[in-house]
């Protein structure tokens, strides 16, 4: 019997990124979607049903804090992971997990990384 497959939403305005993301984890048997920012990202999510969303933190439009605050009032089961190449001042990760985040990524990372944080974020 094949095991479910992962879905993973990835949301982040940077084309590298998500690009990265989607090949990656693909490649690594997760059915993923991509969003440029959090507005998308939660429209895919009332269409859509996904274990994880990865989010970055700093982003036009709708950034990430608002996106995870959003996700997690909306989709309470739904596992968020924020990510955040952002490393002056303010400790944007630590606020995502204040506000929820399941998990947390910070940039650079590797696909194995974030492999190896997904499966730890549903596992707990």
């Amino acid at each position: 019997m094949e095991r479910k497959r992962i879905r993973v939403l990835a949301i982040d305005d940077e084309d590298f990124v998500r690009d990265l993301l989607y090949e990656g984890l693909s490649a690594k048997g997760f059915e993923v979607k991509v969003a440029s920012d959090g507005r998308e990202g939660q429209e895919v999510m009332t269409r859509e049903v996904f274990d994880v969303v990865i989010t970055d933190l700093v982003m036009p439009e709708c950034e990430g804090i608002e996106t995870i605050a959003a996700l997690k009032r909306r989709f309470p089961r739904v596992k968020v992971i924020a990510m955040s190449g952002a490393t002056f001042g303010t400790n944007y990760l630590e606020i995502a997990r204040g506000l929820g985040a399941d998990g947390a990524l910070a940039k650079p990372f590797t696909v194995a990384q974030v492999v190896q944080t997904i499966n730890g974020t549903l596992s707990a």
